[in-house]
């Protein structure tokens, strides 16, 4: 275990390399009397314990905290001081820092145990950092994939659609151009066509753009889903829900909901072949509660691979420290349960 001692008065200094000498080798021992040699040994190396002393010739108290902190390599630091300050004992605590100490009451077995409690809550620290960094990047990446995803439907819905009908419309008209016999007939396929491309476009628009919520509640912008749904399948989609607590929601929560319904609702009409969907939802003090069930023809999980549609969801809902759970099997229809935690202010 290596040790950075940074420390000015001889004494102290005599006395802590007593204690840490009973169960280390001197060796491993390094000694700094001020800030600026302490920066400069933290650049050379790095150190499984700091011990800091706050008055310093060149550095003193929330100073000196913040200067080690940042060049302590994620290094856990112990404060050793002179003076009782519990309110600034609590706020190095809150900066960074693993324990705080006075002098007077250290001994060598409560600095030893200091020592390797602050090494373990500093690992332990370290590796939920390193989880949030990871679940950042998760988050980061399924957001990158759903973009690329819709980009990608996006160009194969206006090129393989609405550009074909667009194709057709101009070829109905140059036909109208040379056969006025049925000049009448080609203009009127002609407006059907164009009427079909403004309907795509429409959807493609509706799809695309976030719901206005404004004066309206999650429950109100979800059954205008639904009903758009209705006009282009013929899944019958029943709901159940109490509006009054939908309006409760957090507007940032409440669009992210409506996301997650509406690509439930594209997966189901793409994949199940379902006929029935219920969709119901609720709302505690602290949790919202969604389902979703359909009847059609489910999957394996072991089997089936969760495509970037379920992947988003569970991101969303990782976005509000919630979880989505799919209960599903061949020939079963499928349920979605997905949970998200309500904060304050939020």
């Amino acid at each position: 275990m290596k040790i950075l001692v940074v420390e000015d008065n001889e004494g102290d200094w005599f006395l802590i390399k007593e204690y840490l000498s009973e169960r280390c080798p001197e060796e491993s021992i390094i000694h700094c009397a001020s800030i600026q040699s302490a920066m400069k040994k933290l650049q050379e190396q790095q150190f499984d314990i700091i011990l800091l002393d706050l008055t310093l010739p060149d550095s003193f108290g929330n100073e000196s905290i913040a200067k080690v902190l940042s060049h302590s390599h994620e290094s856990p630091v112990i404060v050793l001081t002179g003076y009782e300050d519990r309110l600034f004992s609590m706020e190095s605590i809150q900066s960074g820092v693993q324990d705080y100490l006075q002098k007077d009451e250290v001994s060598s077995a409560l600095l030893f145990k200091s020592i390797y409690y602050s090494i373990e809550r500093n690992k332990v620290r370290l590796q939920m950092k390193a989880e949030q960094q990871k679940k950042q990047r998760d988050i980061t990446d399924a957001v990158i994939t759903a973009l690329e995803k819709d980009r990608f439907e996006i160009s194969g819905e206006l090129h393989d659609n609405i550009n074909q009908l667009i194709i057709s419309s101009m070829m109905f008209i140059k036909m109208a151009e040379n056969n006025q016999d049925k000049y009448k007939k080609y203009l009127e396929e002609t407006h059907e066509l164009l009427k079909k491309a403004m309907q795509d476009i429409r959807s493609l628009s509706h799809r695309l753009a976030p719901p206005d919520l404004s004066g309206a509640s999650l429950g109100e912008a979800l059954a205008v889903l639904i009903a758009r749904v209705g006009k282009f399948s013929d899944i019958k989609i029943t709901t159940e829900w109490n509006d009054l607590a939908m309006c409760e929601l957090p507007s940032k929560m409440s669009l992210n909901v409506f996301r997650m319904v509406q690509e439930q609702l594209n997966n189901i009409i793409k994949h199940s072949g379902a006929r029935e969907v219920k969709i119901a939802a609720s709302v505690t003090a602290r949790q919202f509660l969604l389902s979703i069930k359909d009847n059609g023809i489910g999957f394996d999980p072991e089997v089936t691979k969760a495509g970037n549609g379920l992947t988003n969801i569970r991101t969303r809902a990782s976005l509000f420290n919630g979880e989505m759970e799919i209960i599903t099997a061949p020939e079963k229809g499928c349920l979605m349960n997905i949970s998200l935690m309500i904060e304050d202010g939020k």
